[in-house]
């Protein structure tokens, strides 16, 4: 799990590690301070956009990271470096940021393994249900794209169907992780070694595209012009 950093809104700004391919890499969104109406949520500007200089698509999904309240002391260096966001008498502090958003998808990913019928499931599982059960932003009329992939990934984290579906398929198909860390370590192993993504810039157009996007994408979602 990485966040994708809070560089953006412009493209290629995800930082390391989450431009790493193998990792569940974490935008950042709000709720606008209207928790039970989605159709005020919008990526905050500051979450970092993909693609990585080796073209994957990054981040894989958003999650909640504005306004998020958790404890501290008021001891600590960060709540007294920024009173105003003390909250709950100085127990709690305000945040926001893409790491904030990070640690909602940890937690959704500790509850997905803390079934015991999930217990012997592989990272690349975790990733394929987050990322498969995950809710793609969409204008709610029109049902195009709001964002393009290299914005939203795959779309805002679903919870509960992340937790009960039962899925067994895998992230990161066709690569290897071993043959990407030691190119001899398997005769199998690609030529070259290390892999790249599907992303990549035409400077005539000024576009991102990708690869072999469906048909079935629409235009602002496969192909972005950075705004």
């Amino acid at each position: 799990m990485a966040a994708a950093g809070n560089g953006g809104p412009l493209p290629m700004t995800v930082g390391v590690p989450g431009n790493n391919p193998y990792v569940i890499t974490v935008g950042a969104f709000t709720d606008n301070f209207t928790p039970d109406d989605w159709s005020d949520d919008y990526i905050t500007p500051f979450s970092a956009a993909g693609p990585t200089l080796d073209g994957f698509v990054k981040p894989d999904v958003i999650a909640p990271g504005a306004h998020m309240l958790s404890t501290m002391k008021q001891q600590t260096h960060l709540a007294m470096e920024h009173p105003d966001y003390v909250r709950s008498g100085g127990t709690h502090f305000e945040m926001a940021g893409t790491s904030q958003g990070t640690a909602v998808v940890s937690g959704l990913a500790a509850l997905i393994l803390s079934n015991p019928d999930n217990a012997d499931l592989t990272p690349d599982q975790v990733k394929y249900r987050i990322m498969h059960t995950s809710l793609l932003w969409t204008d709610p009329e029109t049902g195009d794209p709001l964002y393009s992939v290299w914005q939203q990934g795959v779309g805002r984290v679903n919870a509960p169907d992340a937790v009960f579906t039962d899925t067994l398929e895998v992230s990161n198909y066709g690569m290897d992780i071993l043959c990407d860390l030691d190119p001899e370590s398997s005769p199998t192993c690609p030529e070259p070694p290390h892999y790249e993504g599907f992303s990549y810039y035409d400077p005539e157009m000024g576009l991102f595209y990708l690869y072999d996007a469906p048909e079935t994408w629409a235009t602002g979602y496969s192909t972005w012009a950075g705004g």
